[in-house]
This record gives structure tokens, sequence and C-alpha cells, in this order.
């Protein structure tokens, strides 16, 4: 029921009761049905009277309803027409949002993984041995492909045998010509006290080692890296060690796609300039991102 019902029976319901306490009329059974009479303490009317007030209620709602007025056709069409308008709009701006939020998403990551591609070619590149150039077919190095040998490995802690005598490392082979160097709980050790064994990437040591030392490696992994970027619309750019599968490290990295052409390896000797055009389309705001490093090989 809604308030306005519940007003109006509250209203006829108050107006007998006050006529059944002017003529000193009691109730009955319907006495525990109405509050207003329970909590006034006022005596309730008769059964007659509650009858007449619901048949008075509904000849008076039906009067109402009978009076009222109903929409025409045109007029219901126009009003569906509005709002059919009005929703139309609402979901071409919701739609709107959408694609640019998907799309700012894309750039941000697209953005993300550029950057943790440079640092990581950068990284690889600077701790490498040499910049492959003599191997063109299988590791070519030009304006889009980079291939460097010998990737550098920093305090790797190696893994003891049960007899504490030879300690593994994670990659093989070792670089021969790059020298490792050994620590023993934080301190350099003499390369007298161990041999090294750069095809399988391990430690002999002359003597066993307390369980509790802990040894570690600085050395070169012999690993021929190749770094690519492919031709297509994706702008993929890919990672591949010692032929390999392809990892795609980057995408919408768009040098090829620019006219004319940017290089992302720019070679001058051991100097390597890396640039990195980045945009998920070049149609759309905001403009291209670029990034730019320059590295010196040790070789």
């Amino acid at each position: 029921m809604s308030n306005l019902d519940f007003a109006i029976n509250f209203a006829i319901s108050l107006l007998f009761c006050f006529y059944a306490v002017s003529a000193k009329t009691f109730l009955c059974s319907t006495y525990d049905k109405y509050a207003c009479a329970k909590k006034f303490r006022l005596p309730c009317l008769k059964a007659k009277f509650l009858r007449f007030s619901s048949k008075f209620i509904a000849k008076s709602r039906f009067k109402l309803l009978k009076e009222e007025k109903a929409l025409t056709l045109v007029e219901l069409m126009f009003v569906l027409s509005i709002l059919l308008i009005i929703t139309s709009s609402l979901y071409s701006l919701l739609s709107s949002g959408e694609d640019i939020w998907s799309y700012g998403d894309k750039q941000i990551e697209s953005q993300q993984n550029a950057r943790s591609a440079m640092l990581r070619i950068v990284k690889e590149a600077r701790n490498s041995y040499r910049l492959i150039t003599d191997d063109p077919t299988n590791y070519p190095t030009d304006s889009y492909n980079l291939s460097i040998e010998g990737v550098q490995v920093i305090g790797e802690t190696l893994v003891p045998n049960g007899n504490y005598t030879i300690y593994d490392s994670v990659n093989n082979p070792w670089l021969s010509s790059a020298s490792p160097v050994v620590y023993k709980n934080d301190s350099i050790l003499s390369s007298t006290q161990y041999q090294v064994d750069n095809a399988n990437g391990a430690i002999t040591f002359t003597s066993s080692q307390l369980s509790t030392d802990v040894l570690k490696a600085d050395y070169t992994y012999n690993a021929k890296v190749t770094y690519t970027l492919q031709t297509g619309t994706e702008g993929l750019l890919t990672r591949r060690a010692n032929l390999g599968s392809l990892e795609n490290i980057a995408e919408y990295i768009i040098n090829k796609n620019k006219s004319p052409q940017v290089p992302v390896f720019t070679i001058i000797n051991n100097l390597i300039g890396i640039k990195l055009v980045v945009d998920v389309d070049v149609n759309k705001k905001p403009v291209e991102y670029v990034l730019d490093s320059n590295i010196r090989l040790r070789k």
C-alpha cells in the first residue's frame, strides 16, 4: 500500500471513529484489526461502517481512473523517439570513453615494454664481450639487427656437489677468453686455488670447501644474442639467444613504418646508438614516444 492510500484510509477511519464515539457505538471482532482504535483507546466502528468505507474508497478510485486521460499513439511514438535518441547518445558517449580508456592503457603498456626492452639491451650489450659482425647469416648486425657475444653474469651463487669440491653455475659454457672472478664469502679467491671448467661452467677447487661457505662468481656466458625489429604492422622487437626461439620484448616499435625510416641501431666502431620510436596508432594522440640511448662495448 502506498503512503497516499494509507493516508486516505487512515483519515476515513478516523472520521468513522469520531462518528462511532458520538453515537456511542462499540465494536466487536474487528477491534484488533484497526490500529487507530487500539492506539488512541477509541471505540471502533461497526462492520457496516467498515464495509461502507471500503465501497466509498473503491467508487472514488474508479471515478478518478475514469476521469484520467491516456496518451495517444502519436504522443507515445514521439516520447519513445526522444528516449531512443537520448539512449543512443549516451551509448555512443560510453563507447567512446571505453575506446579512449583502452587505447590509453595499450599506449602506456607499450611504452613500459619499450623501456624494459631498452634497459635489457643496454645492460646485455654493455656487458657483452664483443659485437658479432663476422656471421651475418645467422647473427646479422645492421640498422635493425644487433648481435652480441658473451653475456656477462655478476655475482651468481654457485651450487656445490656433495664433496664441496665442484661448484656449478646455471649457464654453460663460459667464454674461455674472459677469465671469471670467484668469491668466497664475499672475498676474491686467488686463481691458484681452483681450476675453471669453461665447457661445463664450473669451478673445481683443489681442496674441499666448508658447507657453510658461500661461493659466487662473475663470468661471461658464451651466448650469442640477436635483437631484431621484425617487419610488420605490430612493430615487434624480438630477442633470440643461440639461434633459439624468438622472444617478444616490445611491440608497436614504428621505426620501419616511418617515412623516412628510423634506424634502431647505429653502430660506429664500438659505440652503439639505440633509438626506439613507440606509437600504438600514428593517427591518434598522443604523439609518438621516443627512447634514445648510447652504449660503448668492451671490445
